[in-house]
């Protein structure tokens, strides 16, 4: 309520701005989220496009506060931080990226883990030689039981690479 007044009390310029960056943000907090839900449930980029949609309207209305309810179902199931560490790789900010994995890494929780390996596979996927993967599967393996072998490993981290391309070209990311 109180940003909603804030807002009223601006020009239209400038809370028209504030919804164009609301709708912006929401967008890719809503794609990204649909995106790491898929990488659980099945068909990534679907589920971003989606996301994308829902997020952008939340967006748009609330402003880039507050995200949607998948948002913060999203956030609570997988951790807060590994949702940054992803908003962070769609960006293309491996270094931050890779330290929001490393933080969950350990976690006591096991979806925190799941989610922060598929990270770390994902930053290393596009920051390491292919000679430098085997640990990246390997733990990825020890952290998700659909997998039991490194070609099992390298299969499905090949199909979430290239969802998240196609998930950065939706979102016209950088």
């Amino acid at each position: 309520m109180a940003s909603m007044l804030a807002a009223g009390c601006k020009s239209k310029s400038a809370a028209g701005e504030e919804a164009k960056k609301g709708a912006a943000y929401g967008a890719l907090g809503g794609a990204v989220s649909g995106f790491f839900w898929g990488l659980f449930s099945g068909n990534p980029v679907e589920r971003a496009a989606q996301g994308a949609v829902v997020g952008g309207a939340t967006g748009a209305t609330m402003g880039a506060v507050h995200g949607s309810s998948k948002d913060r179902d999203l956030k609570a199931e997988y951790g807060e931080v590994n949702y940054k560490g992803l908003m962070a790789l769609v960006s293309r900010d491996y270094p931050k990226a890779k330290e929001y994995a490393t933080q969950t890494a350990q976690d006591e929780n096991p979806k925190y883990r799941h989610a922060s390996a598929w990270l770390s596979v994902l930053v290393a996927k596009e920051t390491l030689s292919n000679e430098e993967m085997t640990p990246y599967y390997q733990s990825l393996i020890d952290q998700d039981p659909d997998l039991s072998t490194i070609e099992d490993a390298k299969v499905e981290v090949r199909l979430a690479e290239r969802d998240l391309k196609a998930l950065r070209k939706q979102l016209n990311a950088r």
